[in-house]
């Protein structure tokens, strides 16, 4: 009990440090913002966009399975650390240069961008990658320092360039440059705790290793790739199609609806390990999926909520007054986050089952279609096309997710909780504005909106008791320890990871 105690002391440690790491960079992006405009934001916008599908691209490994060898073969730990390492170096030369290359005929501006943003997103991997070794060996307090560290670097790469008026090339290269000190300070600590430097510096790379765990992989890669894709091509489209205004205006929006991700990826690190055992049963599973969906719609619908009554003002509060007319944008994109993060829960038990095949086929479905349905849009409406064809493109992504999944009778009443939210949150919206309208103050519209959404809510039975305890018990796992279990009850599962 006290080993359980302490690790999941240590992981909650670990998830508040990354925690912290995600809004320190939603941080930086807001200082860029706020200093170089909506139209050179627009800019550092697509180029993040544009190079970040090529950091998953060359992503072979993922980080998950990474962390699995090291656990399972730790008499190699130190030969598979290596070899990924220098795996990635690698191939972060060749693609850079071949990205370098594709922009050879481009503006040196244009192609320095690109280059320092691809090595600026590339770092960012290969430093969370690195931390494996430590996570491998629950070295959490160490991670943790790492990560804290990194924060604070990405701050200073973007601030140091804006208090000295520098360019915002200079800045991308700035923060390129953080991840080789994060990455050095990673190498240090995981020195220190079971991988001498002089030991990994003497390895040569184990190509069977890095062949075998590639052809493992492929599947979830692909959907990587294309998950990756279909999020960031909106900016990319926007830009080539109305210019970098429209695109900063996106990306604004785009930002904040990623970092409202980072609840359900906190949720996600909480809840997958549990989910991963008990995924050879059905219906653990299906109450993983029913009480899941229908408590991460529920809080999705209330920030979509939030950021629709303070949109505009919200938008020029955090990333800058000229960035007021961003917030239709975010009024319209914040409602693909129900859909987002139910896709997100059920893309985890995909995941666990195996069905990568499974996974990479509808993410592609998704992909081909936010490319048909953004050049239209975008040509029409700008950014707020980008931002509805995002909504579709999630709706698209939940149907396949939906019929991939329709084994398990719970998996439909998913969508009637999606539109049973939708309903409580769109009467809400409706009366709070029609209050403003009638000259209610805006403040107490504010508080309104909550207040009816809520109402609606419980009257729909949106989110009942037992989703409520299920939830629960997934996040006290010392209940679930200490809990005696039936004889006979399996407690393995197939091994997986996001």
């Amino acid at each position: 009990m006290r080993r359980l105690a302490s690790l999941t002391n240590s992981a909650f440690l670990f998830g508040s440090a990354e925690t912290i790491n995600r809004l320190i960079n939603l941080v930086a992006m807001m200082i860029a913002s706020r200093h170089y405009g909506v139209a050179e934001f627009g800019r550092l916008g697509a180029a993040i966009a544009l190079t970040g599908i090529l950091t998953v691209l060359t992503n072979f490994i993922a980080a998950a399975s990474l962390t699995r060898d090291l656990c399972q073969r730790p008499e190699r730990k130190v030969t598979i650390l290596t070899s990924y390492l220098w795996h990635r170096l690698i191939v972060m030369v060749a693609s850079g240069a071949l990205l370098a290359l594709g922009f050879l005929l481009a503006e040196p501006k244009l192609l320095a961008l690109n280059l320092f943003c691809y090595l600026y997103l590339y770092g960012i991997q290969t430093v969370m990658s690195a931390r494996a070794g430590l996570m491998a060996q629950e070295r959490f307090g160490e991670a943790s320092v790492s990560s804290v560290t990194h924060s604070l670097l990405i701050l200073t790469g973007a601030y140091m360039p804006v208090r000295f008026g520098l360019p915002l090339e200079m800045m991308a290269l700035a923060l390129a440059a953080a991840q080789v000190v994060s990455l050095a300070v990673v190498l240090i600590l995981s020195g220190l705790h079971g991988y001498p430097l002089r030991e990994m510096l003497r390895q040569r790379i184990d190509w069977p290793y890095i062949l075998s765990d590639l052809k493992r992989n492929i599947p979830l890669w692909l959907a990587l790739v294309f998950i990756s894709a279909y999020c960031r091509l909106n900016a990319v489209l926007c830009q080539a199609i109305r210019g970098d205004y429209e695109t900063g205006l996106f990306t604004a929006a785009h930002r904040l609806f990623l970092g409202f991700g980072l609840i359900i990826s906190v949720y996600q690190q909480v809840t997958y390990p549990r989910m991963v055992r008990d995924v050879a049963s059905e219906e653990p599973t299906a109450r993983y999926m029913e009480g899941s969906g229908r408590v991460v719609v529920t809080i999705a619908q209330f920030i979509a909520l939030v950021t629709t009554l303070c949109g505009v003002r919200l938008m020029a509060a955090l990333w800058g007054r000229e960035f007021g007319a961003s917030g239709g944008v975010v009024q319209i994109l914040i409602w693909a986050l129900a859909l987002s993060f139910t896709n997100f829960i059920l893309l985890n038990v995909l995941v666990a089952q195996g069905r990568l095949t499974t996974l990479m086929w509808v993410t592609f479905t998704g992909l081909c279609f936010n490319i048909a349905a953004n050049i239209p849009m975008i040509i029409r409406f700008g950014a707020a096309g980008a931002a509805a064809s995002t909504i579709l493109t999630e709706a698209v992504v939940l149907g396949g997710m939906l019929v991939a999944l329709r084994q398990y009778r719970r998996a439909c009443p998913l969508l009637s909780a999606i539109v049973r939210s939708l309903v409580a949150a769109g009467a809400a919206v409706f009366a709070a504005i029609g209050a403003r309208q009638a000259g209610v103050p805006e403040l107490t519209t504010l508080a309104m909106g909550p207040l009816l959404y809520f109402a609606g809510v419980w009257v729909l039975r949106v989110i009942r008791r037992r989703d409520l305890a299920d939830i629960f018990r997934r996040l006290m796992p010392e209940a679930d320890h200490a809990a005696p279990r039936p004889a006979g009850r399996s407690q393995g599962g197939p091994d997986g990871g996001p």
